[in-house]
């Protein structure tokens, strides 16, 4: 290549031939004289001034109270608080008062019978008891009945009371629950010219408890008036003829279910 073309591109080039461009020769580092390592004046070491020993006054354990010494009740006073307790009394329990309405129903010949009752009794034993009950029994006639009397059907009797002084044994006694058996002996006095004759009562029954002293009392009832002749007194005492003995329907064995309330005092 020619000289001339070459000086040209020398030339051409950006910053050729500038001379601030050229760096100048580094200078060599001249290193620092070390000082000479002072050490530090040691501190003396001050010792702490002893603080004097204190005694600090011994803590008393607390005083264990005084054991208390059990004592055991005196047998009066359990007696008295037990008696302060109230019970549930059962109906049938020694001491007990029972108070009862009742009613009961039979359909002998030539009428029905509706007997409403009260009875009062007091157990002396467990499960006796000696009572007696005022009933009230009513007598309704058949139609046909008092059809065939005609005139003299306004003389029979409409009602008989009855005053049962009465036995009751209850041999089964469970928690709410007794198996009795009752017997009575007594007059019964008749509307019509107040005649008068005997009758017994037998029974059996069941006293269900319902809540607290009340009992629901079920029974099954038995009766018969004595003697026969006095109790047909009372339905024969006038002239028509009897129609077939219809009226002497009551004075028969009678039975018939018995339904009632007892309360326990």
């Amino acid at each position: 290549m020619p000289a001339s073309l070459l000086l040209l591109l020398a030339l051409a080039s950006p910053g050729a031939g500038r001379a601030d461009d050229v760096e100048p020769p580094a200078e060599p580092a001249t290193p620092l004289p070390a000082e000479p390592a002072t050490p530090l004046p040691a501190e003396a070491a001050t010792p702490l001034p002893a603080e004097p020993a204190t005694s600090s006054p011994a803590v008393e354990a607390p005083a264990e109270p005084p054991a208390i010494e059990a004592r055991a009740a005196p047998k009066g006073d359990l007696g008295a608080a037990a008696r302060k307790r109230p019970q549930a009394r059962a109906p049938w329990s020694r001491g007990t008062v029972a108070m009862g309405v009742g009613a009961s129903a039979t359909i002998p010949a030539g009428m029905t019978t509706i007997a409403v009752d009260v009875h009062a009794g007091y157990y002396v034993l467990d499960g006796l008891e000696l009572g007696g009950e005022v009933n009230n029994t009513f007598l309704l006639w058949n139609t046909s009945t008092t059809a065939q009397l005609r005139q003299a059907a306004n003389e029979l009797p409409t009602h008989v009371l009855r005053v049962t002084p009465t036995v009751r044994y209850a041999p089964l006694r469970r928690q709410g629950l007794a198996l009795y058996f009752l017997l009575g002996l007594g007059p019964s006095i008749f509307t019509r010219g107040g005649q008068v004759s005997a009758h017994w009562l037998g029974a059996t029954g069941l006293l269900i408890r319902l809540g607290g002293r009340v009992h629901l009392n079920l029974a099954f009832r038995f009766t018969q008036p004595f003697p026969v002749s006095r109790c047909e007194e009372a339905f024969i005492e006038h002239e028509a003829p009897i129609p077939g003995g219809a009226l002497l329907g009551y004075c028969e064995f009678r039975f018939g279910p018995h339904l009632g309330i007892v309360v326990a005092l």
